[in-house]
């Protein structure tokens, strides 16, 4: 039986970097998770959410660098952590509410893609691993919009309908978070023409912006095209439940100057681990069965381990 979990490869981090995308007169910060090994590594970009920052989804993506992994997180400047405390929530939302702002993260993604010959010069130990025919892109919040959209999702602008961002140098994408109809110009056909593998996940605590309940959230998987789809479903889980404890926590209090609403400290702790942990093992299941062409990686993917072994706190979904 296949089981998720870290090869145990030893994992470097190459943080202050930055990519300047001269044409749109933009930079990029960078943070580059890697396996410290010998050998060339599927690579996966990851996009913050707004009022993120390169610094969010630590473990994930270091848990990803020991199972072979080269992951890439960009600040997207414009409403990332700096803007958000600088300015406010409301004026984060101002932004990226705007639908001329739709198409500059998906162009920092692609740059990023363009600039690949570039960082393994300015960072010569991963010459020759970072392997740009396995690309994945992912993303939480908003930058599970920006993966959408790189998947292949339209939307709608008051200019254009259909608007593609397609990204087609990327073969799949997971999207922690995303967004249904009725937001950033999504619509029910908006997902029609996405045909690479994607996972999406959600929480049956995890609302929307304008309240949304929680099933808007798998809106997404449910109006995608069948055939290596899949949703996980992890009971309890609201919006800032799935990456690092003490970034959920600073967020929570950022936006709404409360504390994370847990009934305690320890009850806190524990929950988040177990979320943690369903979204590691699925998700390197996920990049393993399109990346790394691992049958049995698949196979857990459409089985009910997670739902069995989580005793029916998370579920696959899958078509």
């Amino acid at each position: 039986m296949y089981a998720p979990k870290s090869t145990s490869l030893k994992v470097a981090i190459a943080n202050d970097i930055t990519l300047i995308d001269r044409e749109r007169d933009r930079q990029l910060p960078l943070k580059i998770y890697y396996p410290q090994a010998v050998g060339v590594f599927p690579t996966i970009i990851f996009s913050h959410g707004a009022g993120g920052s390169k610094e969010a989804f630590t473990s994930l993506s270091t848990f990803l660098a020991s199972c072979g992994y080269i992951c890439i997180h960009p600040t997207h400047y414009g409403h990332n952590v700096n803007n958000l405390l600088a300015s406010g929530m409301q004026e984060v939302k101002k932004y990226v509410y705007d639908p001329q702002v739709w198409q500059v993260r998906p162009l920092d993604i692609t740059f990023i893609i363009n600039s690949f010959a570039q960082l393994q010069q300015q960072i010569p130990v991963l010459q020759g691993k970072m392997d740009s025919s396995r690309l994945g892109i992912s993303g939480h919040s908003f930058g599970a919009y920006v993966t959408m959209l790189l998947a292949g999702a339209t939307v709608d602008t008051p200019w254009q309908q259909n608007v593609s961002y397609s990204e087609v140098r990327a073969s799949a994408f997971l999207a922690i978070s995303p967004q249904g109809t009725g937001q950033f110009g999504l619509n029910p056909r908006s997902w029609q023409g996405v045909k690479s593998p994607v996972l999406t996940i959600s929480g049956s605590r995890d609302r929307g912006w304008e309240k949304q309940p929680p099933a808007w959230r798998l809106e997404a998987f449910r109006c995608l095209p069948p055939g290596n789809k899949y949703h996980l479903l992890i009971a309890g889980a609201n919006h800032f439940s799935y990456g690092d404890r003490q970034d959920a926590d600073l967020m929570f209090r950022r936006l709404t100057n409360q504390r994370y609403p847990e009934a305690s400290p320890q009850s806190d702790l524990l929950k988040q681990k177990r979320i943690s942990n369903y979204i590691q093992t699925i998700s390197v299941a996920f990049w393993d069965a399109y990346f790394k062409q691992v049958t049995a990686a698949k196979e857990f993917l459409l089985s009910n381990y997670i739902q069995a072994s989580s005793q029916g706190e998370a579920t696959v979904f899958s078509k």
